[in-house]
């Protein structure tokens, strides 16, 4: 799906880079357990396709929205901030898979987001 993979590129530039972490870091109350998941720090509201991904957004069962605010406030909380790279792959049900490398004492370590689900509906 074009538009979810131009979405994860964005999420991607902001969750892998020191500046969009900062950034996130700043504002990590949007990735409380009781706040919508859609923080609008990543896509510009008026975007067009920032209703799109919100809708996506809204579809994903509540233990797999969970898990990913959890995860992306966990990685705002460590000092320094841990990288996050997200990936999707179309699937028949909705998955998640997450892995973490840590830190060590040459390299930064990060963390991975597979999300698996059903194609997004077109828009």
């Amino acid at each position: 799906m074009p538009q979810l993979q131009t979405i994860l590129g964005q999420l991607n530039q902001t969750f892998g880079t020191d500046d969009g972490l900062k950034r996130l870091v700043a504002n990590k109350e949007r990735f409380n357990p009781d706040a919508k998941l859609g923080s609008g720090l990543i896509l510009d509201p008026n975007s067009p396709l920032a209703s799109q991904y919100q809708a996506y957004l809204d579809n994903i069962p509540g233990s797999i929205a969970m898990t990913l605010k959890t995860v992306m406030r966990y990685a705002l909380d460590q000092n320094p901030p841990t990288h996050v790279t997200f990936a999707w792959a179309p699937a028949y049900d909705y998955e998640i898979t997450v892995w973490e490398v840590p830190d060590n004492t040459k390299t930064r370590g990060g963390i991975t987001v597979l999300i698996k689900s059903p194609y997004p509906k077109a828009g």
